[in-house]
């Protein structure tokens, strides 16, 4: 079967000053239709750099970035407006709640934001998912990090983008409720078809990916695809393995 390449990263290059402080150098990666792409490496890697450059939230000093052929930094205002609401749903470390809206209105706002219809059915059940049912009428403040994450990660999915960007989802979570939201975004993308990259430092998340790019030091060092018929346990194994090699 033949995918579509959604997403192209063409000699990336983030730094600050005179090139003395450099954040990712010469970075080339592409993402499929429908591929769920793991980004692995420790704090300070360059990860997150790469998920708000491809989000539009972040800058980068040299290379491109496109979409569907498309250079996204030729895009002018209208285009990057409805590339934010239509194309790019970020699941962010920081949550990034607004504490003034409840719990449900939270997950709504891009909805809200992007004048699209709310599918109440599917909202509730993904809200029983998540174990986020009875907060739904509660205030962020009160609440802890596990439950504003699976707030996150609603409002990330209940607006039906091209590309998910998952920037630490499950970093705040038990491993029990970790691998559930991880179930439950590896059933996204194969049901939905939606191209999610997940930038995250710990294996067994990322064992769930179909292919892990490893950062280091804001380079690509190695990159890993799972196998046809291949468990998740045996890519976890062949992951742990080639991160190791780091460490030598």
């Amino acid at each position: 079967m033949k995918f579509e390449r959604i997403l192209k990263v063409e000699n990336l290059e983030k730094y600050y000053g005179k090139e003395d402080k450099r954040v990712l150098s010469n970075l080339n990666f592409d993402l499929l239709e429908g591929e769920f792409l793991g980004i692995m490496g420790k704090s300070g890697s360059g990860k997150t750099t790469i998920l708000n450059a491809i989000a539009t939230i972040g800058s980068f000093n040299k290379g491109s970035i496109s979409y569907y052929n498309k250079d996204i930094s030729l895009f002018n205002r209208r285009m990057i407006t409805s590339y934010r609401k239509n194309v790019i749903s970020y699941i962010y470390q920081d949550f990034k709640l607004i504490d003034i809206l409840t719990v449900y209105e939270n997950i709504i706002l891009p909805l809200n934001i992007s004048k699209k219809s709310i599918d109440k059915e599917r909202l509730s059940d993904m809200a029983k998912f998540l174990e986020i049912d009875h907060i739904l009428n509660s205030y962020p403040e009160s609440l802890s990090g596990g439950e504003k994450q699976r707030i996150a990660i609603a409002r990330a999915l209940i607006k039906d983008a091209k590309i998910i960007l998952a920037d630490e989802p499950t970093s705040s979570l038990d491993s029990k409720l970790g691998e559930k939201v991880l179930r439950l975004l590896k059933t996204y993308n194969k049901v939905h078809k939606k191209s999610i990259i997940m930038a995250s430092h710990d294996l067994r998340a990322i064992s769930f990916t179909d292919r892990v790019i490893f950062l280091r030091d804001g380079q690509i060092y190695n990159e890993l695809r799972r196998k046809e018929d291949e468990s998740r346990q045996d890519f976890l194994v062949r992951i742990d393995n080639a991160d190791r090699q780091l460490l030598r």
